[in-house]
This record gives structure tokens, sequence and C-alpha cells, in this order.
């Protein structure tokens, strides 16, 4: 079976037939032979580096530092130990003695004093045994998925990477994988086992090679070799690193026990033995405090050791790539790093429609380019003012720039191009480690998603980019998710008379310009009232929990339910007065709206419009889509209070966990937030989605919420309604940004068309 190959010269992407020798591979266009172009790259380093020196005072102080992190696990063990010493001391002797003490009480004196005096430190101690040995047995936090290289599949990242090595001084990885973060890790294989066996895995993310040059990645690999070329120091800096982010995941990690624990000690019928519960979740707290001094004090032993080493690698580094190439890797990141968030959010928007790009490293490299240049000059600011401090384990960057400069090194390697050049075909790589990227990120949901060309998936949300930039425009920066329909949610027919309504859509717009002003003083107020309408209905909720509020926070007049209804009250009662000062800008926006939607129904003004891909059908499921949410935004703003207060209630349960009316005001909230969902959930069921969707003929309540949740699950009840809340408002967004889109086109169209005698229908586009 042949396999397809892309030159790296030409792009050009040829078949190579089964059994060919590589040294016989040969792009048919450009003639380029990729072992050649290996051979290359593997002359292209002039020569091995001096690999930075390390003094006797630096040596002995890591290993000091490694055996001060040794000793802090060893401390902690103890202290497990000393607390099985006492749990079984107050079994055989301290319980014993107290019972045996107080037997003539009798009832249920004798009752509780068995069970709070005796039983309850033994359930409490076996219990916090449990909680302290669990991170003890905790395993290690699964690896980022990642592909594996093979030689044969890519001989010319191999050789480069081999030959590194040597030039560093360094071992050779025993295996090379891809994965799909912006970074580079050379580490251990098999943790403890590798590092006894010298068995190393370089690890390269995909987006960092789609994003940097040849020369670039070459000192990012080179930094991390430089690590392992330290020898001792190396396995050194492995276990400080190791016992540092052990105490970082017992101190934080929840699980699955800790809830049971809390939900045991809540739903116990006996009163002292919810204390004995109560008390086991104190202690557990007190031996995470202790993990916790533990992890400050390992921290502070270690931070500059491990500065002193990053120090080390950024000296091999400059010493490979160059002194002057060092600066503009560490920017380079910097701004791959800041694009990868906009990639993430730009993956977030296309997982709304149940749809993902192929291929997130062109997700990236596009929002490289769609970074402004002051975004690169606001980094290069912000790395400037940070200065190290004594808890950083890397230095800042102005330190690292300075060390990496006074090593003046020219570079053993100065070639410079695409960094995909390593590999056979990079493109299909990318793809297949995108898929594993979303896969681990989204578990269940990615198998119910479909994959998108990335160019397909640019297209889209530079599509997106350009309506939101349409809304803004029409609706003079005024559009907000308070009254977001009160401008769209026109039916739009065709005019009956094209000259009339032209003149009619002048008249809307001046009105809209002339009024803007009062609409944007007026919307504050609005804006201002909103605020306080949510404020007086979280402390509401919260007084009728039985806890006391503070009501300069709440903006009431006083703590108690009389003073937070009338000031939910005189909220509402300001909004509506001041909608009537919103209403000519609203209306003249709105009317604007329909007659220029209503344009595109005309002929004469679509047939100017050929690169407009707009249908009958899209028109009439956006407006319908657009209307069902007008008449269902007041429920969807109650729904978001009421999630706002089943926060705030869930907020405070911890602390209160003996008051039984905050149990039980957030169990109605529950109940009532769940009926909100399931309201909304089956209004929406029967409005079509406007838009592109996994689903064929998906509806707004499919794109909006996977499942309704169970009426009884606190958490799903508040996950729904914040998920459905936020689905609706991206929907609203996106709707408006089409709407505006559509009828700027048309008013564009407009001013260049005579106008038609009759209007009708325009024909289906799709």
């Amino acid at each position: 079976m042949s396999k397809s190959a892309l030159c790296r010269r030409c792009s050009h992407e040829y078949e190579v037939a089964p059994g060919t020798a590589y040294e016989a591979i040969e792009c048919p266009k450009c003639r380029l032979r990729p072992a050649q172009l290996g051979a290359k790259l593997v002359a292209a380093f002039s020569g091995d580096i001096q690999p930075p020196e390390t003094s006797k005072l630096y040596r002995l102080g890591i290993v000091l530092v490694a055996l001060a992190m040794t000793l802090l696990p060893i401390i902690y063990v103890g202290l497990v130990v000393a607390v099985i010493y006492l749990v079984c001391m107050h079994a055989t002797h301290w319980g014993p003695y107290l019972l045996a003490d107080n037997q003539r009480t009798g009832g249920r004196r004798q009752a509780t004093l068995f069970l709070v005096g005796y039983l309850g430190p033994l359930i409490a101690g076996a219990i916090l045994i449990i909680f302290m040995l669990k991170p003890l047995l905790a395993a290690r936090p699964k690896s980022p998925a990642s592909r594996r290289l093979e030689r044969a599949d890519d001989p010319v990242l191999f050789d480069f990477v081999g030959r590194l090595c040597d030039v560093v001084g360094a071992p050779a990885p025993s295996e090379i994988r891809l994965d799909g973060l912006v970074n580079a890790s050379a580490s251990f294989r098999a943790g403890w086992m590798g590092m006894i066996s010298n068995q190393l895995v370089l690890t390269i993310g995909a987006p960092l090679v789609a994003g940097l040059t040849l020369r670039q990645l070459t000192g990012v690999l080179a930094h991390e070799f430089g690590h392992f070329a330290q020898g001792s120091g190396m396995r050194l800096t492995y276990v400080i690193r190791s016992v540092n982010a052990w105490f970082a995941r017992v101190v934080y990690e929840r699980d699955a026990w800790d809830e049971r624990l809390v939900s045991w000690g809540n739903r116990m019928p006996i009163r002292e033995l919810q204390a004995v519960f109560w008390m086991t979740q104190l202690c557990i707290w007190s031996t995470r405090r202790i993990l916790w001094a533990l992890m400050c004090a390992g921290h502070a032993v270690s931070c500059f050791m491990l500065r002193e080493m990053e120090f080390d690698a950024d000296r091999c580094e400059a010493r490979v790539a160059g002194s002057d190439m060092f600066a503009a890797t560490l920017e380079r990141v910097q701004v791959l790093n800041v694009a990868w968030q906009g990639a993430l959010a730009d993956t977030q928007r296309l997982l709304a429609d149940g749809q993902l790009a192929d291929n997130i490293c062109d997700v990236l490299l596009d929002n490289v380019r769609r970074l402004p240049p002051s975004a690169a000059d606001e980094l290069r600011k912000t790395a400037a003012d940070r200065k190290t401090h004594w808890s950083d384990t890397h230095p800042c960057d102005t330190d690292r720039i300075a060390s990496a400069r006074a090593e003046k090194a020219e570079g053993a390697f100065r070639l410079d191009g695409p960094a995909t050049v390593l590999f056979e075909s990079f493109p299909s790589l990318a793809r297949e480690v995108s898929a594993s990227f979303y896969q681990e990120s989204l578990g269940e949901a990615f198998h119910s998603t479909r994959m998108l060309p990335a160019a397909e998936a640019l297209t889209r949300q530079n599509a997106e980019r350009d309506e939101a930039s349409a809304r803004e425009r029409f609706f003079a920066n005024t559009f907000n998710l308070l009254r977001p329909f009160a401008v769209a949610a026109a039916s739009a027919p065709a005019p009956s008379n094209l000259q009339a309504a032209a003149l009619e859509l002048e008249e809307a717009r001046a009105t809209a310009d002339r009024t803007v002003a009062g609409y944007r003083e007026g919307f504050q107020r609005y804006d201002d009232a909103d605020t306080r309408w949510m404020l007086a209905e979280q402390a509401a909720s919260l007084i009728a929990g039985g806890l006391k509020v503070k009501p300069a926070e709440f903006q009431i007049e006083r703590s108690d339910a009389k003073a937070a209804a009338s000031g939910r009250d005189g909220a509402i009662n300001e909004m509506n007065e001041v909608a009537e000062q919103l209403q000519p800008f609203e209306q003249a926006t709105r009317r604007r709206m329909a007659l220029a939607i209503g344009m595109l129904r005309v002929p004469g003004i679509a047939r100017r419009l050929p690169n407009l891909s707009v249908s009958e059908r899209e028109l009439h499921q956006v407006l319908a889509a657009t209307r069902a949410l007008h008449r269902a935004w007041p429920e969807i703003l109650q729904l978001r209070n009421g999630a706002g207060c089943l926060s705030i209630l869930i907020n405070n349960l911890a602390a209160n966990q003996s008051n039984k009316k905050l149990r039980t005001a957030l169990a109605d909230k529950v109940e009532g937030v769940a009926k909100q969902v399931t309201a909304l959930y089956e209004r929406f069921s029967e409005t079509a989605y406007p838009f592109d969707h996994a689903v064929q003929e998906a509806t707004v309540a499919q794109y909006a919420l996977e499942k309704l949740p169970a009426a009884e699950d606190i958490a799903a009840v508040y996950s729904s309604g914040a998920t459905l809340i936020n689905q609706l408002n991206l929907l609203a967004v996106r709707i408006a940004g089409r709407l505006s889109f559509l009828a700027s086109a048309a008013e564009e169209a407009l001013s260049t068309v005579q106008p038609a005698a009759e209007a009708s229908s325009m024909p289906d586009a799709s």
C-alpha cells in the first residue's frame, strides 16, 4: 500500500511506492530528496558546545535541597504513624477506662458517652487515617494525550534530535512524542524507574512546532536537554520537582471521597454521630493544613536551586541557537501562549454547534496573525516590569535574557526555516494530535462532535467576527444582553413599495442616530437598577436561610426580608420607568432592522449581493428564533437571578452545615431553578436552531443543553442553569450579529439600486 508524503520545500503532496528506500524518495515536482535534507540539517551544527559550568557550592546546595525535600514526606509519614498510635491507644486504653469510670451513669448519658466519647474518636480516627494514607497511595496524574513517533516515519527528526543531544552532551531520548500543548519537555520514562535506567522521553507540542522557526525550536529543545546534560544534578532536580508536585496535588485535589464524607455528615440522623463526622472533617482539614505547611517549606527551600537550573538550561539554549535568538524565542512563545487562549476560545465557540476544527495548530496560527502589534508591545512591557520573586521556580524574563546575552554566543546552529521541516507529514500528525487533545479535554462529548477542515472552520469564525463588527456598528455600540431583542424582534416582511420603504428606513436610521445619546444615558440607569434587582434577590435568599447580610453589600436599607423585598420592587419599578426612556431608540432601530432585512426579499436588492449567502429558509429560522428568544427573555433573566441566588447559598453552606433554615432555603431554590430550566428547555424544544449544527435539524433546546438535570442534584441543577443561560446569551449575540450583517448589506445594496416597482419573495439561495 502506497504512502503519501508532503514535500518540505514546495508543499507538493505525492505518493511513495511500497518498499521504496528512504534514500531514494524524491519529490517529483522540485526534486528534493528528504534524505538529503536530513543530512543538511544534521550537518548544520558547527560543533559541540561547552556545557555550562557549575560550582562545587552549587552542586552541594542541590544535594542538600534534595535531601530536605526527601525529608518532608518522611515527616508526614511520621505524623500518620503518630495518629495510628493514638487511635490504637484510645481503642485499648483510654476509651475503656473512660467507659469503666462512668458506667454507673446509665441511660442516655451512657449511650452518648459511648457514641461520642469512645466510638466517635474511633470512627473519626479511622477515617482520618484513611484520608492521611490516601495521598501516599495517590496515583500519578495522567499524562496529556500524545502520539508516539517512529523513526521509520520521521527519520529526519530522530537524526536531528540525536545530533542535538550529542552537541549538548545529553543522553538521547528513547521515545519522541507529539502532543497538543504549546510546550516541550524532556522527562524520565516511567518516572522513577526511568530515572534509574536513564531512559528519557522527549515530548514536543504540535502547536509549538507550528508556531516556531527551526532555529527557535532547536533552542527550546536544547534548553530541555540542557537539564539532562547535568547528570546527577538532573536526577536531584527530578526528586525536588516530584516532591513539590506531590504536595501541591494532595493539598489542593479533592475527589469523590471528600464529597461523600461531607454528604454522610449532613445526612446522619443521630445528632451525636453527625458531630463525629464534623469532627472528622475538622481533623482532615488540619492534616491538609500540615501538608500545606510542608509544601510551603519545600517550595521555599527548593525555588532558588530550581531557578539556577533554569539559568543553566538557558545558557545551553543560547550556546546552541545564539544569544540573539534567545530573547526572540522567549517572546515568540509568549505570543503563542496568548494566541493559544484565543484558539481555545474559538474551539469553545465551534463546540457550541457540536463541531471542531480538525487542526488546532491552524486555529492557533490564525490567532497569531490576528494579534495586533500592540499585543506584542504589551507583552514586552509586562515582561520588563516583572521581577523575580524569592518564591518563583523560574527567573523573570528580564533576568533570563540578561543571562543569555552575557554568553555572547553566536550559536552552534544558525540554519532557519519552518520547524515543520523536521516532520515527514506534519499536517496529518497535527490532525491526529488535535483529535487526541479534544478527546482528552472533552471525554464522551467528543464522540458527538463533527470535525471540520480547519480552513472551513476558520472561514466560519472570520464570518462571525465580521458579523460581530456589524452588530456594534448597527447598534452604535449599545447592544446589551439585558435588552437584546428589543431592537431585533421583527418579522421583516418584504416591502410592497420599495421607494416608500427606502425613505422610511432612512428616517428610522436618522431617528436612531438622534436618540442614541439619550439611550446610552438611560441604559446606565437601567443597568444599575438591574444590578440592585439581582442583589436584592440574593439578599432575600440569604435572609430566608437564616443568615445575616450587610445592607451596604446588597444595596438594601436593612438586613431583613422586608427591606430585601422593598429593594427588589424598587429596582423593578425603576427598570420599568427607564424602559420608557429607551423606547425611541429601540423602536427606531427595530424598524430599521425589519425594513433592511425585508429588502433582502426584493430580487433587485438580492442580485446586488452575489457574495451574500442567505436563503429564505435561513431568514425564516433566524427570525423565528429571534421571536422565541424575545418572548422568553424575561424568564431567562429570572433564571439568571435564580442561578445567582443558588450560587451564593451553595457558597455559604460549607461554613453553616448545621443551619437547617439554610438547607431548607437551598432545597427550595434548587427546586425553583430546576423548574425554570425545565420550562425553558421545553419552550425551545419546538424552535429550530438557525445555524449549522452537528445534529441535523437541531432545536435551540438541543443546542443549549445536553439533557435536563436530576431535580435533587444540586450541582447538576446549578450547572444546567448556568449552561442554559450562557448558551442562550451566545445565541442572542450571534443572531444579533447575523441580522446586523444582513441588514447592513441590504442598506449598502439599496444605495446603488433604482427603486423597483414591486417586491416579491427572494428565491432560495442555499
